[in-house]
């Protein structure tokens, strides 16, 4: 999953540089994960055997950190399920405990068959409100998470979602016939694709493609596109040979937990982005973050229009974005507020902003 790994791995080595002694317990092995990641795209009885499967990997989970709980000093839980009866065992450990979300986690977006959806969507809700409350403190990336959970009594800091921008770096752009309109995602977010269907087939007329990573099978009806896989070893390569990044989604509770991390990937390379407005992605992306933030299809033709007609333009909104994000969204400027989180002596801050 991209979550751990942008929320928690990539933040190891500097905790590492501060004396920490860091142990990794993962919930999910990477078969499990790739399983999970797959499931987003497939028929409804197959998501129905992949959540069953997850709620069994998190009881294991649970009782293995339960058992372990008092051999760490401090316990940084990513979006693993609470149980009630996991619930007394982990608030024996609520001063050293620290709980980190990054979706909204409390008002799930419906997938599949309603009654499918209606049971992922109280089950998630009610593991993260046992998690708020056995925590000490409560870690998640942007303001509207953070009011939810601060709602609810906890003590939160906000650490934004953050590109390791020396992994990610602008790289020179090979003179192409056409432009590549890209996409890097996984199937969870392939969906809103569909939004922007039409609009991407009219813009690009012979002037561009659109390559989609991340993704087993695209999912538009019609307009032709590209797909690869998603590697970690290749995902700056990937970034490289984009001309434009998009970013669509509608405007809901549930995007409104959203990070921007595709936009702020897009930044670190220095790619120009199309991005559906919502309040958090203007609250993360800000007025010059090297995103046209586009709250209508017709902004959103007219935003392509532009970035595809004008190379200069271009260029600028990239430089913009990646200063944006090395100022802001770096793991190089954000690993010192996770460390102070769980490093630092009494109450963390309440609400930290990059």
């Amino acid at each position: 999953m991209p979550a751990p790994r942008v929320r928690v791995l990539q933040y190891l080595p500097a905790l590492e540089a501060r004396g920490c002694d860091c142990t990794v317990m993962a919930m999910r092995g990477p078969r499990g994960t790739s399983r999970a990641l797959r499931s987003e795209m497939e028929p409804t009885p197959l998501r129905a055997t992949h959540l069953f499967a997850s709620w069994w990997a998190a009881q294991v989970f649970q009782a293995r950190l339960v058992r372990r709980a008092g051999d760490y000093d401090r316990i940084l839980m990513h979006r693993i399920p609470v149980s009630a009866w996991a619930r007394p065992f982990l608030a024996r450990h609520r001063d050293r405990l620290v709980y980190d979300f990054d979706d909204a986690l409390y008002d799930a977006e419906p997938a599949g068959l309603v009654f499918l959806a209606a049971w992922r969507a109280r089950f998630l809700r009610r593991s993260l409100e046992r998690a708020v409350g056995v925590a000490g403190v409560v870690m998640t990336s942007n303001r509207a998470n953070a009011e939810w959970a601060r709602a609810r009594g906890a003590a939160t800091c906000i650490v934004p979602t953050s590109v390791d921008t020396d992994r990610i770096r602008p790289q020179p752009r090979a003179k192409r016939d056409r432009l590549v309109i890209g996409w890097m995602g996984t199937p969870s977010t392939s969906r809103y694709l569909l939004e922007v269907e039409d609009l991407l087939a009219e813009a690009i007329e012979g002037r561009a493609i659109v390559r989609l990573v991340g993704v087993p099978r695209s999912p538009f009806r019609r307009l032709q596109a590209e797909v690869r896989p998603w590697s970690l070893e290749s995902e700056s390569n990937d970034l490289a040979g984009f001309d434009i990044g998009i970013m669509p989604m509608p405007d809901t509770a549930w995007t409104r937990g959203k990070a921007a991390f595709k936009a702020l990937q897009y930044g670190a390379a220095s790619l120009p982005a199309v991005v559906s407005w919502t309040p958090t992605n203007e609250e993360i992306l800000g007025p010059g973050g090297g995103a046209i933030l586009c709250r209508s299809r017709q902004e959103w033709k007219e935003a392509l229009g532009r970035l595809l007609a004008d190379e200069k333009l271009r260029v600028e909104m990239g430089e913009r974005g990646r200063a944006h994000v090395a100022a802001h969204y770096s793991v190089a400027v954000n690993a010192s507020t996770l460390a102070r989180v769980l490093l630092g002596p009494g109450t963390p801050c309440r609400e930290a902003r990059p």
